[in-house]
């Protein structure tokens, strides 16, 4: 398993999905072409791959890949719900965060 462990970037990570969870939770977002039933569920797990994360505890690249896909369940939730300039930021954040650490770039 390629993981983030104790990566420099794991502050950046935490920071991508504090603002994620946040988006997440607005009302109004359209859940239907996800795997989540509602805001609640996308937050809890958001809020795992946050505990992961700031325990310290080493957390697998390609969940955060698959989060952030083209026609991924972000992409599908922002695109049905209005957001999808936001979804654009905020994947280009994750694309650069999973490049760096799986280049051992700064």
């Amino acid at each position: 398993m390629s993981s983030i462990e104790a990566a420099p970037w794991r502050a950046d990570w935490i920071a991508l999905l504090q603002a994620l969870r946040e988006r997440v939770g607005q009302p109004d977002n359209d859940f239907g072409w996800t795997p989540w039933a509602d805001a609640a569920a996308a937050k809890a797990e958001l809020d795992r791959l946050l505990g992961l994360l700031q325990v310290g505890g080493p957390l697998d690249r390609g969940v955060l890949a698959l989060l952030f896909a083209p026609t991924g369940v972000l992409q599908e939730l922002a695109l049905s719900s209005g957001w999808a300039e936001d979804d654009l930021r905020l994947a280009a954040v994750a694309d650069r965060l999973l490049a760096a650490d799986g280049e051992g770039a700064p």
